[in-house]
């Protein structure tokens, strides 16, 4: 059985949005000029929604490929956390994080627990919270990042996982670790720092009570 052939202007329509970068208006321009002509939508009408649909499909490639540029461990959000398995945090709290107040303040996010808390849990969600708002994130463990600027520094390089540069708005670690900073590494002030590193890291680790019952 042979597909059912598309119409010579709808083709052409698809034919000129693909040239012009407008996959969603190609793709739904005939449905909704089906449903506007049926339920007698004004032409500025049909525009609208076209347009509103093309806006909001390059939204969500946009929020995934932020995801994925992210490298996260696995993909999880808050609202898949269960609060009532950890009484301890905040969903209120979480929430507010969430809102991404801290990355425009450049202010650290310190998550602090056992293992099996959900550190890695929460801090996943507050990165693809963040990639919902369109910031760039990056997830690294604090180790590899230390290892990434001794590289970068030893070769006076600022490539690696920062070459997206000032654009990178959010950086998230896990796994925390005592680690020596190498000698010829650039400290916390110093200029030969690579660009990208405009804000202040988000070391996050949910914050649980310790086995001495102190958080």
């Amino acid at each position: 059985m042979t597909a059912p052939r598309v119409p010579l202007p709808e083709r052409v329509v698809q034919q000129q949005c693909k040239q012009l970068g407008l996959p969603t208006v190609g793709g739904q321009c005939a449905r909704l000029a089906a449903t506007a002509e049926r339920e007698r939508h004004p032409y500025l009408g049909y525009l609208e929604a076209l347009l509103a649909a093309e806006l909001e499909d390059r939204d969500q490639r946009a929020i995934a490929r932020r995801i994925k540029e992210a490298h996260l461990p696995r993909f999880k959000t808050l609202e898949e956390f269960d609060f009532a398995q950890a009484p301890h945090v905040s969903a209120a709290r979480l929430q507010a994080l969430a809102a991404g107040d801290y990355v425009d303040r450049a202010e650290p996010v310190v998550f602090l627990g056992d293992c099996g808390t959900g550190k890695t849990h929460l801090l996943t969600g507050l990165c693809v919270a963040a990639c919902r708002q369109k910031r760039r994130v990056r997830f690294i463990t604090a180790a590899a990042l230390v290892n990434e600027l001794s590289r970068l520094s030893s070769r006076g390089s600022s490539g690696g996982p920062w070459r997206a540069g000032p654009a990178t708005t959010c950086s998230a670690s896990t796994r925390w670790a005592t680690c020596r900073w190498p000698s010829s590494a650039p400290s916390s002030s110093s200029r030969s720092s690579p660009s990208g590193l405009r804000r202040r890291p988000c070391y996050s680790r949910p914050t649980s009570r310790s086995r001495n019952g102190r958080r």
